[in-house]
Parts: C-alpha cells; structure tokens; sequence
C-alpha cells in the first residue's frame, strides 16, 4: 500500500461537504474513483437519497465479503473543511470537524482496492456498501435492499477508538415526542381560564430518570419547545428525547412508563418510534472469529468492546446479514477536536487488505511504504 496516496484520498474527501442527505457531490466523486477502479457500480435511489454499491469479483473464490461506510457526516461537516497534517496526526484546521466518520473508513476501502489491483494479489470477491443519511437515524442502510448486494457477511469500521477494537454489543435505541395540550389565555387578566402546558410537561419531565440509569441504560430529554410570549398561559409543549439500552427488560420498563403518561396526565399524545435493534456477538461465531487472527496478522491485539452508540450494522444484522463493526482510529467523532492518526490509517487498511487477500499482502506493504511520521501524544489542538 502507498501511505502516501491514502493520506491524499483521506484530504480530498474530507474537503468535499457531505452532510446527512446532501452527499450527491461526495458520492460522484467516489463513482469516478470506483469505476477507475473497474467495478461494477449500482446505483439505490430513493427519495431521502443514494445509496452506491460496487462489485469487485474474483476468479478464486465465491466467498463475498461486504465493506460498509456511511459517505454522510454530521450538519458541521457543511462548512469548508482544512484537514492539518502534523506528525503523525490529521485534524481539522479551523472550528469544524475532521470528517473523520466515516471517510477514513472509505479511504481504507478504496487503498485496499487499489493495493490490491496493482499487486495482483488474489482475494476474494468483496463488495462496496456506501451509504447515505447514517448520521440521521441509519437511514440509508434502512433503505437499502439486501437482495441488491450478494455478500452475506459485512465488514464496518464505524466505532471510535485505535484500530484493533471490535464492537461486541450496541444498544437498541428509541426516539420519543410528546405533545402536551394546555388551553391559551391572558396571563393577567384571566390565568384561572388557562392551563399551563408548560407546567405540565416539567412534571412528566422530572417523572423520567435522567442520564445513566445503568451500566447499559441511558436516558435522555434533548429538545423542549412551547409557549410564545410571558403574558400567555401556554397551551403546547413539545418534548423530544431518546433511551437506549442493551437490556431488554429495562427498554420494556421505559416504554410503558412512556405509553401510560396519558394515564397520569391530561392532553397528552405520546410518538414512540424504535431507531434501531441492539445485538450481540456470538464470539464463536466463524466470521468474528476470522476478524480475530486477521487483526492479530495485522500485529494488532483484537480486543472486544461494549458500544454505547449504534451504526448501520445494527439495521444490516436486523436484515439478517453477518455484519460486524471494528474501531476505525477516529477519535472524538461530531467535535472539533476530531482527529485520526497516520498509523491508524495505515494498520485498518492492512486489515481490509488481510481479509480480502488470499495471499500474504505483508511483503508488499513492505517493499512499498516507507513510514517517516512522527508520533504524537494525543488529537486536538493543543
């Protein structure tokens, strides 16, 4: 592989706005690189966005392998990202995000792909899974036709944290609204005739835990909306939060808690909506276990790791694909103090190249590249 060339592909896709449902520009760009890359490129329209898919066969093996990454990043990937080269590290110059989530993952992808073209390195038939629309609620991945894709097993590298990680449990994650009805009137002249809506919904909110309610439970109220003026019983409130939790007894417990507000309180209207399933990894499982000696052959200690958050692998396992999410080396995701380093880049895609491969790439990757960064303590700005 040429350090070089994915560093470059890292900063050119960085450079290009992509936030959630407006990544058309992004994703030309990786069609042109796909089909230099001679592979058979599918298009998934809807009307959220595009979904791109790319087939790279083989002649020595039927066993397909698909590689998923999300082109979308979060809404202040919208403004002109500067990605900084120091050392060994890679942030973003100025108050945005790096861009990190997901595109070093997609930059790994496309030097795997090219690596192995120009070494003639035998591998196995692998796909191409880009989505769209991942940072607002997975729904590329959602929307995506598994019967459009032939590999049953899906690689991601989707998780902060150094390269190595693999995700072992994610949580299954709720979004709620609750709409609380009061009656308008004049706040001096005659409050007695109106109903406080917000006075209400500080009730039902202080009846919710907040925050941890357990090692695998969160709870949270994000977003409150209401009223129009100081001289006005408000009439409407809105109430917008989340709950996550790998434990399904505890999910059980916060949604009927939710569902029988109307119970305890008056005018109210409860929208319950489940984001995504939650799994776990079985780790006698084939597949995991092939990520395993792959990282080792990498020169990697695989560790398993508990995810507080989901990703697309969450709707591809509820779609009954074999997918598996690892640590990227993003560090900080959605801050200004995003960052990724050099070594990381390198080591995650040695390990799409390592299980890919039906030969020994190590040999290669000696000859070819030549590491000359430093290595620098920690991401951020100092």
């Amino acid at each position: 592989m040429k350090t070089k060339r994915v560093i470059d592909f890292f900063f050119h896709s960085v450079k290009i706005p992509s936030p959630s449902y407006r990544e058309n520009k992004y994703r030309i760009f990786l069609e042109k690189k796909l089909e230099k890359l001679g592979a058979e490129i599918i298009v998934e329209k809807s009307e959220e966005g595009t979904n791109l898919i790319a087939r790279f066969p083989s002649k020595f093996s039927n066993d397909w392998i698909g590689l998923s990454a999300h082109m979308d990043t979060v809404e202040n990937g919208n403004e002109k990202i500067t990605p900084v080269l120091d050392g060994n590290m890679i942030w973003s110059s100025g108050e945005t995000i790096l861009g990190a989530d997901n595109k070093s993952t997609i930059s790994m992808f496309f030097e795997a792909a090219k690596t192995i073209q120009e070494n003639n390195i035998k591998h196995r038939p692998f796909e191409f899974l880009l989505t769209f629309g991942e940072e607002k609620h997975l729904t590329g991945a959602r929307l995506l036709n598994p019967e459009k894709f032939i590999s049953r097993k899906i690689l991601l590298m989707d998780a902060s944290g150094k390269v190595g990680g693999i995700i072992e449990s994610s949580p299954t994650h709720y979004s709620f609204k609750i709409i609380v009805k009061g009656k308008k009137a004049h706040a001096g002249i005659e409050p007695e005739k109106g109903k406080n809506a917000i006075k209400a919904a500080a009730l039902i909110i202080t009846s919710f835990p907040d925050g941890r309610i357990s090692p695998t439970t969160t709870f949270n109220v994000g977003e409150i909306r209401g009223g129009g003026a100081t001289n006005i019983v408000p009439d409407e409130v809105v109430i917008e939060g989340e709950f996550r939790s790998t434990e399904k007894d505890q999910i059980d417990e916060i949604v009927e808690q939710l569902m029988n507000l109307n119970l305890q309180f008056e005018d109210i209207k409860t929208d319950l909506v489940q984001d995504y399933l939650g799994y776990s990894l079985k780790k006698e499982d084939s597949f995991v276990k092939e990520i395993v000696q792959v990282i080792k052959k990498t020169g990697l200690t695989p560790h398993f790791t508990a995810s507080g958050g989901g990703s697309d692998a969450n709707i591809f396992r509820e779609k009954g694909l074999n997918a598996v999410n690892l640590t990227s080396g993003m560090i900080e995701p959605h801050t200004y103090n995003e960052c990724i380093a050099v070594d990381d880049l390198i080591k995650g895609t040695e390990i799409i190249i390592n299980i890919l491969s039906l030969s020994e790439p190590e040999k290669t990757r000696k000859k070819t590249v030549k590491k000359n960064y430093s290595i620098a303590p920690m991401c951020g700005w100092p």
